[in-house]
């Protein structure tokens, strides 16, 4: 039987595991988009074998995303971000993920902290904005005065089109 470092990290076993890792990765890279759910197999393979690399997660978050399961693709941003907080690729895609699925505490404690990382983080602001105009409601009191201690309605029209651009795809679902 594997333990459970073994499957953490496939560097400490055997030679031929980490080189089924590297193919299960490659074998994902090549498949072409409209094979992505085999992608997710190939991907999900790999994190049996080693789940400790964020980038593996990322990957899988967005072929996730290209076939619309928008849960795996949270779960998997998610996941990057507990091995790497400041994976700023996921942070982007786990506040988009999270509006899509309506889970808007998350989406608000996520996006104070990337805020604390980057006060001017436009997708953060503009995240934290539409939700405190549609649901205040979701927001506890230290979480409104810290969100507007982030000067919410003074984003960029840069920030704005990024995020309009990110979120409009799914906006009708959450709003």
């Amino acid at each position: 039987g594997q333990s459970d470092d073994f499957v953490q990290n496939a560097d400490d076993g055997h030679p031929g595991t980490r080189m089924k890792y590297i193919a299960y990765k490659n074998i994902a890279k090549i498949l072409p988009a409209d094979r992505a759910e085999e992608s997710i197999k190939f991907l999900l393979k790999a994190a049996e074998i080693d789940a400790s690399e964020t980038q593996l997660w990322w990957k899988l978050g967005m072929k996730a995303l290209e076939i619309g399961n928008v849960l795996l693709a949270h779960n998997s941003f998610a996941k990057a971000l507990s091995l790497s907080a400041r994976h700023w690729p996921s942070i982007d895609k786990i506040l988009y993920t999270g509006l899509v699925l309506n889970n808007f505490q998350d989406v608000i404690k996520r996006a104070l902290a990337a805020l604390k990382l980057d006060r001017k983080y436009g997708t953060a602001r503009l995240a934290l904005l539409k939700i405190l105009q549609s649901y205040p409601v979701m927001f506890d009191d230290d979480e409104i005065s810290m969100a507007e201690s982030y000067d919410l309605e003074n984003c960029t029209e840069r920030d704005e089109m990024i995020f309009e651009k990110l979120f409009s795809r799914y906006e009708k679902r959450w709003i």
